[in-house]
């Protein structure tokens, strides 16, 4: 990786604090594929929240990043998410992150994650499912979200925010916190912070796993903290993560870095009572054995 943008220390990597905010794209697409991208179905639980980005994941819940919200649990009502054309008030904020942890260290930690509670339910919108896999690493991902464009020969281009776009990548590897300030190392066994690089289809600018890239590859920019990471899995796209940092300037060769919803899931669904996949089908089973019951009477 190039020192100037994720600094080597004894092989480890400093992470700088720049918050992950949009989509920039391989340098054979245009803008309008990765906005026709953003706007797909799959990708519409999606909004814009306090500034940067959210996922809706029921009709009164949003997953964001704590360097977004969390900022917002004394006052919930100052978190807002706007999704179809309208926009929500908070009613509750919680954090995955300890009080008065920073945003670095929850990025680190894998701890850059947020849950609001609308104060009024979403309609007409289909919200994301959590990843239910063990395994976020070598799956290929989308991440979803609003901010400035480009592409991996230009970085980021100013005044091109506010627009829904979407990239695809692969998952290249999970990272640790060293216990130094701001420090991460590559991580043999999952954790809560996973990632992918930006890559050319020349050595020379690959940084993680091979320099292969892949359809819409593309990488996080500034403007789009909380957006979704899905996985697709079985034809469904599923809410692995939020988009929390990167590394450099958004052209080939920076790093994206993601926070695992999957690893919190437990998290996020004794905090929101969202029930899992499994027990979805078992309530819609237990309804039509129920309505059967009633029509044989």
């Amino acid at each position: 990786m190039r020192k100037n943008q994720l600094t080597l220390v004894g092989g480890a990597l400093l992470l700088l604090p720049v918050a992950a905010q949009a989509i920039t794209m391989r340098s054979d697409y245009t803008d309008a594929q990765a906005i026709a991208y953003g706007a797909e179905s799959q990708f519409q639980s999606v909004g814009q929240c306090s500034g940067a980005s959210g996922v809706l994941i029921a009709p009164n819940w949003v997953l964001t990043a704590y360097h977004v919200a969390g900022g917002f649990s004394g006052n919930p009502s100052g978190a807002t998410f706007t999704i179809g054309g309208n926009t929500y008030n908070g009613a509750q904020v919680v954090n995955l992150a300890p009080a008065g942890m920073s945003a670095i260290d929850a990025i680190v930690n894998g701890l850059d994650l947020t849950l609001i509670r609308l104060s009024t339910p979403v309609v007409g919108i289909t919200p994301a499912q959590l990843y239910m896999g063990n395994s976020e690493r070598g799956n290929l991902l989308s991440a979803v979200g609003f901010g400035l464009g480009g592409n991996g020969n230009t970085g980021q281009v100013p005044g091109t925010g506010g627009i829904k776009r979407a990239m695809r990548n692969k998952i290249d590897e999970y990272f640790v916190a060293t216990g130094n300030p701001g420090e991460i190392d590559i991580s043999p066994d999952r954790t809560g912070l996973f990632a992918s690089d930006f890559d050319s289809n020349l050595p020379g600018n690959n940084s993680l796993g091979t320099q292969d890239w892949v359809d819409y590859e593309g990488n996080l920019a500034s403007g789009d903290s909380g957006g979704g990471v899905f996985i697709e899995e079985n034809g469904q796209f599923w809410l692995a993560g939020v988009n929390s940092a990167i590394g450099g300037g958004a052209g080939y060769g920076d790093v994206s870095f993601f926070t695992s919803a999957g690893f919190s899931r437990q998290w996020i669904q004794d905090t929101t009572g969202v029930p899992e996949p499994g027990t979805m089908a078992l309530i819609g089973i237990a309804a039509v054995a129920a309505l059967r019951k009633r029509n044989r009477k």
